[in-house]
């Protein structure tokens, strides 16, 4: 049987005029045309979205999931990435927009910069202790665990194995909350907001876990404007200054800042997908042994 593969975005055939941009802007070839339209290869798409932002005719269509769509849940936790908190002025701190999204039809907010705290200290710990092949290439961006999947097999190996800062939230999140509320897990609803399309492929099929803590992801853009009005209506009195965002967890939200907390020689970091496919064409050839990690980003 083959496999099956899930992806955040889908093709109009309606809308599509088989121009080709996506399918030369694709870097794992995973686009055709076929009777004129484009078409996906399943089993070859990273979930990049290089091809949505090439279409001129809008007809590669990202999918996340819809606020009505977490009614299952009976209690639902959101889990912003720290990418959420650089979308607002200096003067929104984590706390407002925790609260916010409270407004928006959030039960509870579980702030990740403990989790990436912990994830920084484990990669360390794991990089003093590592003895096989250099560099690590780190495995927190989906769609560069799907690139090396893909294009780069003999590689796999090398990628970091520590759980993504928003699993080890969402796992957190979602045993506290039914230990306090009696609630089964499976009636909590853990949901990430992200700006990556690739992250609604990580919770669907996360590699080396059976199944992804979280439930659901939703999208930054579709969800800011709404958010932005919440934070007008956000009072001084339900938020403060909250003591478990650290400096070090929150530095996740500015690309850079996470090797930064490691021992400086021998890490690199690398965002942009023109980038990290150059730098992993190098690993492959062998030119990059003298790093020990490298921290790689899709997004630019």
């Amino acid at each position: 049987m083959a496999a099956q593969y899930h992806h955040s975005l889908r093709f109009d055939a309606e809308r599509c005029e088989g121009c080709m941009a996506c399918m030369r802007a694709c870097p794992t070839a995973a686009v055709r045309i076929r009777k004129g339209r484009a078409v996906k290869v399943a089993d070859r798409c990273i979930d990049c979205g290089e091809c949505i932002r090439v279409c001129p005719r809008a007809a590669i269509i990202p999918l996340t999931d819809q606020m009505a769509d977490l009614s299952k849940f009976k209690y639902k936790i959101a889990i912003p990435s720290p990418a959420l908190y650089s979308q607002f002025d200096s003067e929104v701190f984590p706390s407002m927009i925790f609260a916010a999204l409270k407004h928006c039809g959030f039960d509870e907010v579980e702030s990740a910069s403990p989790a990436c705290e912990a994830v920084t200290i484990a990669t360390e710990i794991f990089l003093n202790e590592y003895r096989g092949q250099y560099p690590l290439i780190s495995s927190f961006c989906p769609t560069v665990v799907r690139l090396v999947q893909v294009k780069y097999p003999e590689m796999v190996d090398q990628l970091l194995p520590v759980l993504a800062p928003r699993e080890i939230s969402a796992r957190a999140a979602k045993m506290r909350k039914s230990k306090e509320t009696g609630l089964p897990q499976e009636q909590i609803g853990a949901v990430y907001i992200t700006p990556c399309p690739g992250k609604i492929v990580a919770i669907l099929e996360h590699p080396g876990m059976e199944r992804s803590y979280l439930d659901a992801a939703v999208s930054i853009c579709d969800l800011f404007q709404i958010l932005a009005a919440a934070l007008s209506n956000v009072q001084e009195t339900e938020h403060k200054l909250d003591p478990v965002e650290s400096a070090s967890g929150l530095s996740w939200s500015f690309m850079g800042k996470f090797p930064q907390s490691l021992p400086a020689e021998n890490t690199l970091t690398v965002a942009g997908l023109t980038n990290v496919i150059r730098i992993l064409d190098d690993i492959e050839k062998g030119r990059l042994r003298r790093y020990r990690y490298i921290e790689c980003h899709a997004c630019p």
